[in-house]
């Protein structure tokens, strides 16, 4: 989570136009700090109670789903 909130910073990204995907628990700080928190379908529990989305697993192409659903939108 800090580590992506001193990049965000670096960058001049403002924290809610950041997205973060995680599925372990030492993810769990970067999904809870993103404007756009997803944990992968079959994420560990604290990545999920974290997450503002839980995308399909990782087989589904849950990463894909996340990235089509929050920053390419439905076009």
């Amino acid at each position: 989570g800090d580590a992506l909130r001193r990049l965000a910073d670096h960058l001049h990204i403002p924290q809610s136009q950041v997205m973060a995907v995680g599925d372990q628990a030492n993810d769990a700080d970067m999904i809870a700090w993103a404007g756009v928190g997803v944990a992968m379908g079959d994420a560990s529990d604290a990545a999920k109670a974290l997450a503002d989305w839980v995308a399909p697993p990782l087989a589904e192409d849950g990463a894909a789903a996340a990235l089509e659903r929050f920053v390419l939108g439905p076009d």
